[in-house]
């Protein structure tokens, strides 16, 4: 009988080990299914900046190449302006 009492002590030891290494490891996974969700939102995240970021830079490469046409037209009507003033200036001197 107190061999009996011994292996069933045993057992009920061996089980609740067991489940409290089961217990454990569902912690775990759970953990690790909670850091997996946040990783994937944190990368949704960064997506959606880097598309925002690129967008950003289109924009302003396409701002720098209007202010670049922007200038040339503006150099050119200054270079007309100086031609007519000169033009103008000969005129009235002779």
């Amino acid at each position: 009988m107190e061999n009996m009492n011994k292996q069933h002590k045993e057992a009920v030891d061996t089980y609740q080990k067991d489940i409290e290494t089961r217990k454990g490891n569902e912690n775990k996974l759970r953990e690790e299914n909670e850091y997996d969700k946040m990783v994937e939102e944190k990368d949704a995240e960064l997506k959606v900046y880097k598309m925002k970021q690129q967008k950003q830079f289109s924009s302003a490469r396409a701002l720098e190449n209007e202010l670049s046409c922007l200038k040339s037209e503006l150099a050119s009507l200054k270079e007309q302006l100086k031609a007519e003033i000169e033009e103008k200036v000969e005129f009235f001197i002779h």
